[in-house]
């Protein structure tokens, strides 16, 4: 429907491109497959879809958050995914994740 450019695909996550305009720099979008049965329509309920913010300032975001009084948990790397994350809930109760690629041969962030 937005026919957005798939940069990777990791099986349970699908990151997408999003032209970052004059910059030059690229946006992504994570769609997550949920881990657990869909149990609802609803998708703030497990079985639902997470959606992923890629960007470099994942520490930055996480102290925003907790600046703001959220309870969030710190970001942590993840040697399965060559991530640094963390997963939050936004006031409507939905699952967001905020992520940073570490790998250095995929930087989907900067044009090619």
């Amino acid at each position: 429907m937005l026919e957005l450019p798939l940069v990777q695909d990791q099986g349970m996550v699908r990151i997408y491109g999003v032209d970052g305009g004059v910059d030059g720099r690229r946006a992504c979008l994570g769609v997550c497959r949920a881990r657990g049965p869909r149990l609802s329509e609803d998708p703030r309920i497990t079985g639902g879809v997470m959606f992923t913010l890629v960007t470099q300032e994942v520490e930055a975001w996480h102290a925003f958050l907790t600046g703001k009084g959220m309870d969030v948990p710190p970001p942590v790397f993840s040697e399965a995914h060559g991530i640094t994350h963390f997963f939050f809930q936004d006031p409507a109760g939905y699952t967001l994740e905020v992520q940073r690629f570490e790998r250095r041969d995929w930087r989907p962030h900067l044009r090619p």
